[in-house]
């Protein structure tokens, strides 16, 4: 089983918080309902940022999280995540990949950003190094979370850690991010030959965050 969520969340270079977090319910007609949240949150993960002013390469700490109300054991991945000029990224003249080749958490090559040890499955957090992008303009960080049950994980979490890149949930499988560098595929449904995330995603609004040069 897996479910999808789309979030899109807004950092604001100019203007006051709105609002931090975002939720979407997504139902699996098996599973019931799952519920997706992301949140901007403190430097120790311990309640929701007390500001959305940042400094240009200060860390941003985010957490991604997914409750299933059938209680079934659920594993959640961030598959992907952009930032955007635009709310539609159809629509955005400039594009820049944070994670990328499903779940390559790209800015933990080129800046300070990491994914942090998972205090449990349902939950996936990561530190984002404020990074030069757009300044005076409104940012839009559209991502892309799954949920899948705990006994059958087909998705990956990777960062660039000492001059390599490794798995987050086991650095003794770090094989697993060797296409990071290249092309990552997904892998499919052994009995329907199609990807797995098949489920409607949903799309929200998260905050507004102010970056200061």
């Amino acid at each position: 089983m897996s479910l999808s969520f789309h979030s899109v969340f807004e950092l604001v270079l100019h203007r006051a918080v709105s609002k931090m977090t975002a939720f979407s319910a997504v139902e699996d007609e098996n599973e019931g309902l799952a519920i997706f949240s992301m949140e901007l949150m403190n430097g120790d993960f311990s309640a929701p940022a007390p500001s959305m002013r940042f400094q240009l390469g200060s860390i941003i700490p985010i957490r991604a999280t997914v409750e299933s109300r059938s209680h079934r054991p659920l594993k959640i991945f961030m598959e992907s995540c952009v930032a955007a000029t635009d709310a539609n990224i159809s629509h955005a003249a400039q594009v820049h990949p944070i994670i990328a080749n499903v779940g390559c958490l790209m800015e933990s090559k080129s800046g300070n950003s990491s994914f942090l040890p998972r205090r449990h499955p349902a939950e996936i957090r990561l530190y984002l190094q404020a990074f030069k992008f757009a300044l005076g303009q409104n940012i839009f960080l559209h991502c892309d979370l799954e949920a899948w049950d705990i006994q059958r994980v087909d998705r990956k979490a990777c960062h660039y850690m000492q001059q390599q890149w490794e798995l987050l949930d086991d650095p003794s499988q770090s094989y697993a991010c060797s296409c990071c560098e290249s092309t990552c595929f997904w892998r499919t449904d052994s009995t329907k030959g199609m990807p797995s995330n098949v489920l409607p995603s949903g799309a929200s609004d998260l905050c507004d965050v102010t970056i200061n040069n």
